[in-house]
């Protein structure tokens, strides 16, 4: 790990960051409609949601693996220059996000909260310069499977989702949300929890996003029952209503008689 120095931002300064950073990300957004103008707005704000969380993940691993603090080891230290871009893009980019949501009406109330909560959480990092290592830690482990479930949304948007594709990347979905959000996810809260230096709001924004992941949790072992049970091995001949809540806050599938319907995710 790495010596580094610490942020020391004023007020002003962090928000003429954020709204920079979101005025790229609204930007961004308009070219790909105008690029891509065939497909749905729908579309390509899940592209812009792939892309954030590709960028994010990437950034967040380099802050968590090779940079450090170790975020099992030494949470609620002051934020490096590296962890305070990465949550300063991400509070812009969810800002963005919800106020889509928002406007499109096509979140479920769970999502909403979700989006609120991380929100609530970035921005206090972001202001109080503080909680950027488990942050990063969360962001690595809430958005590496975003890109997963953008490719499913895309898949079926395409007519490809029914292919063994389709079936990789479900399985990668489900194993890779289970072990990063549930196992470890867990046991970083568990180190969270245990640590003297985090304070009450810390602890509150952690035990919050945790509780929103077990409940996206739940939503797909429900959908993996429905997938691979009885009823699916026997060709799915009567198949019934599957709603799947998304995972990293990022939407909620609708899928009927074989017709589905993807309500825009985060």
């Amino acid at each position: 790990m790495q010596e580094l120095g610490h942020v020391d931002l004023g007020y002003g300064d962090v928000v003429t960051s954020i709204l920079l950073c979101l005025l790229i990300w609204i930007i961004l957004y308009f070219l790909l409609c105008l690029y891509n103008h065939r497909r749905s707005y729908e579309w390509n704000c899940r592209a812009l949601t792939a892309f954030h969380a590709t960028v994010v993940t990437s950034l967040a691993m380099w802050c968590c693996l090779v940079q450090g603090p170790w975020p099992f080891t030494d949470p609620g230290g002051p934020n490096t220059p590296l962890e305070q871009l990465v949550c300063t893009m991400s509070v812009a980019y969810f800002l963005f996000d919800f106020s889509w949501c928002l406007y499109f009406k096509t979140e479920a109330p769970i999502m909403l909260v979700h989006h609120f909560i991380s929100i609530l959480g970035l921005g206090m990092t972001v202001f109080r310069g503080i909680y950027g290592t488990e942050m990063s830690a969360t962001l690595l482990g809430t958005e590496f499977t975003n890109p997963m479930l953008q490719f499913r949304w895309f898949l079926r948007e395409t007519g490809n989702y029914e292919t063994i594709i389709g079936e990789i990347n479900d399985v990668l979905f489900m194993t890779c949300f289970g072990v990063l959000r549930i196992g470890i996810g867990s046991y970083l809260l568990y180190c969270y929890l245990n640590h003297p230096r985090p304070d009450l709001y810390g602890r509150i924004g952690g035990v919050s996003i945790y509780l929103i992941g077990w409940a996206f949790w739940i939503s797909i072992v429900k959908f993996a029952f429905k997938k691979y049970g009885s009823d699916h091995k026997r060709g799915r001949k009567n198949k019934a209503k599957i709603i799947v809540e998304n995972c990293d806050g990022n939407g909620k599938i609708t899928e009927v008689n074989g017709n589905a319907n993807k309500i825009k995710q985060n």
